[in-house]
């Protein structure tokens, strides 16, 4: 079923909303404040993207990153690219502004995103999780904001989503930080959604 292209493009827009302080900004305005200056954001294309993972969900953030004239990287020990740069996991987090995951959750995959990493980034990077909530380890991410190591964590999913929401440390500190947090609504668009069911009743 290819949801892929509905994933991805949340994900891009993720990024613009934490880049561009748009859901602050807004928040400000609905309290009748009209000062920009507390939410001057940045230029997407004076930005280095750190794509983790170059399956089909990878490919299309790429692809989207490149149209707004970003520099890509990417990590993926399966994958080539005669156009985007591939690093290390290590480079990666030290040289990304924004760091996008597009894994499956597997041995090697759980928790790859943790205080260990996190200490590796160097431009206080934000990062979005379209994944799977098990590919970071949720308590590392608030560490490394209340530390101001990272300024920003965009999810669409949290290890607990299928058990209880309100144990993830990302749902409890949502408020107290550059938090963005979607209820699993990647795939969750109209022509994502007939492709799924086109799937489905082709499979009778």
């Amino acid at each position: 079923i290819n949801l892929v292209p509905s994933t991805s493009e949340l994900a891009f827009g993720m990024m613009l909303i934490l880049q561009k302080k748009i859901f602050q900004s807004f928040n400000s305005v609905k309290k009748y404040n009209w000062d920009y200056l507390p939410y001057v954001g940045n230029e997407i294309a004076s930005l280095s993207i750190g794509i983790i993972g170059l399956g089909r969900l990878g490919k299309y953030m790429g692809k989207f990153a490149k149209t707004f004239g970003m520099k890509i990287y990417f990590y993926d020990p399966f994958q080539r690219s005669k156009n985007l740069k591939k690093v290390s996991l290590e480079k990666l987090a030290e040289i990304s502004d924004v760091i996008s995951i597009h894994v499956h959750v597997k041995k090697d995959t759980k928790y790859m995103v943790n205080k260990k990493f996190l200490k590796l980034t160097k431009k206080k990077p934000i990062i979005i999780n379209t994944s799977r909530g098990e590919i970071v380890r949720e308590k590392d991410i608030i560490w490394a904001l209340n530390n101001k190591i990272i300024s920003g964590y965009a999810t669409d999913v949290i290890e607990t989503e299928f058990k209880d929401i309100k144990k993830s440390p990302i749902i409890k500190n949502m408020n107290k930080h550059n938090i963005i947090v979607t209820p699993h609504l990647g795939g969750m668009t109209q022509q994502g959604q007939l492709r799924a069911w086109n799937f489905a009743v082709d499979k009778f």
